[in-house]
């Protein structure tokens, strides 16, 4: 049977599968879901780039801020991993304070906001809930929480939260993505080893104020991460429609591994400069 050479997107139930016809992906295409190696960088014509105030890549037991190119202050015996579908990834162990921290941020409300992570959560029951990535820290700001049952939730560490939901199985590798303004919070979650989408929407509530750190690992010293392997996540000030968070999910790494300005540079070698109509930034090494 010859596939038909258009990828399409089959949504029900809140669910999905990124197909390539009437099949969810084959092996031939499933290499937008894996690391695709090569050189972080920055595309400000990606569709989650507005605003963006962090973007962050496991690089050993640490991780480089993409914008600033800067590492982060290490708490803990983090380990690093190599993983074949998510790649490079920092190992935060089991009810630790283990951590990462980015000063980065601005203490205020932001009244819009995107939040995404690429890893693997562990968290098998052992303890309630986790957060594998926060900005803010201590008892303020907004985090990405998975809970025992694999239930994720935009979190407001000091306040009410929304309702939105999707539920992942712990264990397996994800891009987690949720954006949420004044009306509308968005939550999307992509099995890396399969290709599903689970959606979620509900109505807003108030952000909460978070103080200046982004907080890769255990956010407040409470020994709330259970075991996760993490490789990507960012943080912007901007709002992404469910829409626009599904276009995204088409090629998950390309926000922090633009594949489009690797083209360019590899369509360029021997030309001596490296030029894009887009205004792309590319951290890359000669």
């Amino acid at each position: 049977m010859t596939l038909p050479s258009r990828r399409s997107l089959i949504l029900g139930a809140g669910a999905a599968f990124i197909t390539r016809g009437a099949q969810a992906y084959p092996p031939s295409m499933r290499n937008v879901l894996i690391f695709p190696g090569g050189r972080p960088g920055f595309n400000p014509t990606h569709i989650a780039s507005k605003n963006a105030i962090f973007s962050g890549v496991a690089a050993g037991t640490n991780v480089i801020d993409i914008l600033s190119g800067l590492a982060g202050t290490v708490t803990g015996a983090i380990t690093s991993n190599i993983d074949s579908i998510i790649g490079p990834n920092t190992s935060i162990a089991q009810q630790t304070n283990e951590h990462i921290l980015f000063p980065v941020a601005q203490s205020q409300i932001d009244t819009s906001g995107t939040m995404a992570v690429i890893g693997t959560d562990l968290n098998i029951g052992a303890i309630a809930f986790s957060f594998p990535f926060s900005v803010g820290s201590a008892s303020s700001g907004p985090g990405v929480l998975i809970n025992s049952t694999g239930a994720v939730n935009w979190n407001n560490w000091n306040g009410s939260n929304p309702t939105a939901s999707v539920t992942i199985s712990l264990t397996s590798p994800y891009f987690i993505a949720m954006s949420m303004n004044t009306i509308t919070c968005n939550i999307l979650a992509l099995n890396l080893h399969n290709g599903q989408i689970l959606t979620g929407t509900s109505a807003s509530v108030s952000q909460d104020t978070h103080n200046t750190n982004i907080v890769w690992g255990d956010s407040n010293a409470l020994n709330q991460i259970n075991g996760s392997f993490i490789a990507a996540a960012m943080y912007s000030t901007s709002y992404l429609t469910l829409p626009q968070l599904i276009t995204w999910a088409q090629a998950p790494w390309d926000f922090w591994y633009p594949q489009s300005v690797r083209n360019t540079i590899i369509s360029s070698l021997g030309k001596g400069s490296v030029t894009s109509s887009h205004g792309v930034l590319l951290l890359v090494g000669h």
